[in-house]
This record gives C-alpha cells, structure tokens and sequence, in this order.
C-alpha cells in the first residue's frame, strides 16, 4: 500500500513538472501556433521525462525489493529463534527432572553426577543465549517479556537443583575416599581408632547423600510449578504470535 502511494506521487510529480512547462512553452509561442520544431521539442522533452520517470520507478522498485528481503530476513531470524528457544528450553527443564533419579548415583559411579551438573550448566546457558535472539529480532514486548520470566523461573529451578547435586557429588566422593582409606587399614590389620573415624565419616557421608537424594525426589516437581506455568503461558502465546504474524 505504501508502495503504491509513493510510486502515484511520483507519477503526479512528473506530469506536474511536465504540464506547467508545457503551458508556459505554448504561452511563449502564441496559442496554437506551434510549429513542427516545436512539437519536436516537446516530444524530447516528453521522452527525457518518461526516461527520468523509468530510472527513478526502477530504482525505487529495488530499494523496495531490498527492504523487503531484510525485512523478511529478520522475520524468519525471529520464527527461528523462537522455536530454537522453546526446544533448547525443553530439553534444559527435561534435563532438570531426570534428576529425580539421583538415587542412581553412589560412591562408585559418582563422577557421573559431574558429568550431569555440567551438562545441565550448559543447557542453562545455549537456553539463556537463544532468548536474547528474541529479544535481538523481536518487537514485541509481551513475548520479550514471557520469555524472559521464563526463563527466571527456570533458573531457580535449575540453580536448586545443581546446589544439592553438587552437595550429593561431595558427599559421595567424600564417601569414597573414607572407604578407600579405611580397607586401607583394614587390610594392614590396623583396626585402630582412626580407621573407627573413617567408618563413621563413610557412614554419615552415606546418610548425608540418601537425605539430599530424598529432597531432590521429593521437591523437584513442586519447585518445577513455576517453571510450568511459566512455559504454558509462553507457548500458548508464541504459537498464536507465530500463526498470526508468519
């Protein structure tokens, strides 16, 4: 529409332009005695304004066609960033609740946990750099504004849970290394006080890991309410924005 109205401006310029010189050149020579040079006259100044006409529509017509393109550019920037966030999103909170099978973790295989707070570390931050996409790409205030709640409400899910993760990871490795000292003992038949200690340390570290376990098992899904809440409204609005504007 704007496009239109710019081109018919410019189309009313030239014939403006065209039609007050043309007047003012038969005033010049008299009413209606314009001779042959001069209708030739006329007829070059008619096709230089045609061609000036034509070059400026064609220019203009590729101005258009490059906004356009940048424009569209953006917008698909945008729809992707937006479904990027969701998916990045989903397998950051996935990631989170697979945590309730902390209990498979022990003093064995407990540099496994390591592995998981790390991943779950790096889930958090691809999530947090996709939302600033949206809001690099965006305009609009409301979904800027979800998906930043968003993900706030994740991190406090997902900060929680690598607090007591990395808790459990100590005490399991502090368990190990009380064990390992303590058959070190055992085996050089030196059952002395110190090797009682270490039995004792095993066996509260032990205690310590089976407490934070039940916590994470029994807290994760209501610490993850908000996060839920958070992620309906999101979706439930970055698929109507999406159906509407793409």
């Amino acid at each position: 529409m704007e496009t239109t109205i710019l081109v018919i401006s410019i189309i009313q310029c030239f014939a403006l332009a065209f039609y007050i010189f043309y007047k003012s050149y038969l005033k010049k020579k008299g009413d209606n005695k314009a001779t042959i040079e001069d209708i030739g006259v006329i007829t070059q100044i008619s096709e230089s304004v045609k061609n000036v006409f034509t070059t400026e529509t064609e220019k203009l017509k590729k101005e258009l066609d490059l906004i356009f393109n940048v424009k569209l550019h953006l917008a698909n920037e945008e729809r992707n960033a937006i479904i990027e966030f969701h998916k990045l999103h989903t397998d950051w909170i996935d990631g989170c609740i697979n945590s309730i099978y902390a209990h498979r973790y022990n003093s064995e295989n407990f540099n496994e946990l390591r592995h998981e707070i790390e991943r779950i570390s790096k889930l958090k931050s691809d999530c947090s750099a996709k939302r600033s996409y949206i809001h690099l790409y965006s305009n609009d205030e409301t979904l800027i504004d979800l998906s930043a709640d968003l993900v706030m409400k994740s991190m406090e899910l997902s900060d929680w849970l690598t607090i007591n993760l990395t808790a459990l990871h100590s005490e399991l490795a502090y368990e190990k290394s009380c064990n390992i000292q303590f058959l070190e003992l055992l085996n050089n038949k030196m059952l002395n006080e110190r090797a009682k200690q270490l039995d004792k340390f095993a066996n509260d570290s032990k205690l310590k890991s089976a407490s934070i376990k039940k916590e994470v098992n029994e807290q994760i899904f209501q610490m993850n309410k908000p996060t839920i809440t958070a992620k309906v409204k999101f979706t439930n609005y970055a698929r109507e924005y999406i159906r509407h504007k793409f």
